[in-house]
């Protein structure tokens, strides 16, 4: 199991790559983090179906146009393996451009 993700005071995972972020795209980085919430909401809430938790997560996201969708997943926590819908520990994970910097997150759901 993942050790728990060290995060700056907005949300965004902590990283050596946060460096190379412009202030218009460190600005817009937590943003990758608030749409993982959005999916573990929305999981908190009871929904089971991948594509319905993986939508609120994308919509959440695309709303912030300093950055780029790279992928939204959806996988067993223990297999890593996608899932249709979650039935046990899964892991919403996420990864965006922001301008040429891949920045990745990910939340624990269940």
């Amino acid at each position: 199991m993942a050790a728990e993700t060290e995060r700056e005071s907005d949300g965004l995972a902590v990283s050596p790559l946060n460096a190379r972020l412009s202030p218009e795209e460190r600005k817009a980085a937590p943003a990758l983090f608030r749409a993982l919430l959005a999916g573990q909401l929305l999981h908190a809430l009871g929904e089971r179906r991948a594509g319905k938790i993986l939508a609120a997560a994308r919509s959440a996201l695309e709303i912030e146009p300093c950055l780029r969708i790279d992928a939204l997943d959806l996988v067993d926590a223990q297999t890593h393996v996608p899932v249709k819908k979650v039935a046990g520990p899964a892991l919403l994970e996420g990864a965006v451009y922001a301008g040429g910097t891949r920045l990745t997150d990910r939340v624990r759901l269940g």
